[in-house]
Order: C-alpha cells, then sequence, then structure tokens
C-alpha cells in the first residue's frame, strides 16, 4: 500500500476475499479488482495466477489459560475449545478440511468472519486456535497470547496473486506488479 500511495492518482479500494461471496475471477473479470489475492489457484487464461506467498499458523491461547502450558498433547487440545475462520472462500474450505483430518473431533466454540475477533477471544476467554505465525508475532505481546507447541504441524496457507493478463499493457500496472513479486 505505502508503495502504491507514492502515486496521488491512485485510488486504493481493499475488499476482503475471505468475506466475499464473489469468486476471484468475477472480481477481475467485472473490472471489480485490479489484483486479487487468494488461498485458492486458478486455471485461466486471460488471468495470470502465480504463487505469491505462504503463512505458518500456529496454536495459541490467552498467557493465563488454566489447563495449556507452552506445549499440550493432542488429548489435552481436544479437551479445549477451538475458535474457527468463517469464510466462503475456496482455499480456506480446504484448510478446514485438512484441520478435520488432523483435529476432526474438536469442539468449535466461536466462529467469526474476522481475525482480530478471534484473537481477542482467545486472549480474554479459554477458547484455543490456530492464527498466523504473522499476526500472532505482531499481535500477541498487546492482546497477551501465548503459543502452544504441539506434536504435529499444519500445512501453511498458500496465497496466490491474481490479475489480468491485459492489465499489463498498462505501464504503471506492470511495474506495481514488478514491484509486488519482487517483495515476495
Amino acid at each position: 500500500v505505502k508503495y502504491i500511495r507514492k502515486d496521488p492518482q491512485v485510488e486504493i479500494e481493499h475488499h476482503d476475499i475471505l468475506t466475499t461471496d464473489e469468486l476471484p475471477e468475477d472480481l477481475l473479470a467485472y473490472r471489480k479488482a485490479d489484483i486479487v489475492v487468494s488461498m485458492a489457484p486458478l486455471n485461466n487464461r486471460s488471468i495470470v495466477c502465480t504463487h505469491f506467498n505462504r503463512l505458518e499458523c500456529i496454536l495459541v491461547c490467552s498467557e493465563n489459560h488454566p489447563r495449556l502450558g507452552d506445549t499440550a498433547t493432542i488429548d489435552e487440545i481436544l479437551q479445549e475449545s477451538f475458535t474457527q475462520l468463517v469464510s466462503r472462500a475456496t482455499g480456506m474450505k480446504e484448510y478446514h478440511s485438512l484441520m478435520d483430518d488432523v483435529l476432526g473431533e474438536r469442539i468449535i466454540g466461536f466462529r467469526s468472519k474476522s481475525l482480530m475477533t478471534i484473537a481477542n477471544s482467545i486472549s480474554s476467554t479459554e477458547l484455543i486456535g490456530f492464527l498466523p505465525q504473522t499476526f500472532f508475532d505482531y499481535y500477541s505481546s498487546s492482546i497477551k497470547l501465548k503459543k502452544v507447541t504441539i506434536p504435529f504441524t499444519i500445512a501453511p496457507i498458500q496465497f496466490y496473486l491474481m490479475y489480468n493478463r491485459a492489465s499489463l499493457n498498462n505501464s504503471g500496472f506492470a511495474e506495481l506488479i514488478e514491484h509486488i513479486t519482487k517483495k515476495h
């Protein structure tokens, strides 16, 4: 955003792909977005789709959780209530499916479309949940979260950058894409 805002003529309008019902290809096709970052890749001749980034997720609880320490077994965490991010995004559905394979018997005690709301709920209750490592690193000290090491790993969430191939004819847009892809 900082790079884009260098040009005062550029207008930025952000839509959260996790909370919209529209598909990434529709957002691009109907010119509702110039760039889409999604959790699922897309195969379309008119749309460029490249792997953009990956996000590691970790299990967290409140700093003062009465039962969980710095490490926990599967049996211990299955005794707790989990949070869950609500989203119709294809990639999120796949992520939930992976979680069901590993922790299918977990109890979902709280659902939200907002990661911040989920983090605050974990912080102020005995709920536990998976949050992106970068989110935890940024907010854990201010909202009093702690990481819980578990005996298995969660596959990272993959992100894909998408844009209309024809947009590369605009030199400013091509420069922006080059800047974004160079940083990641």
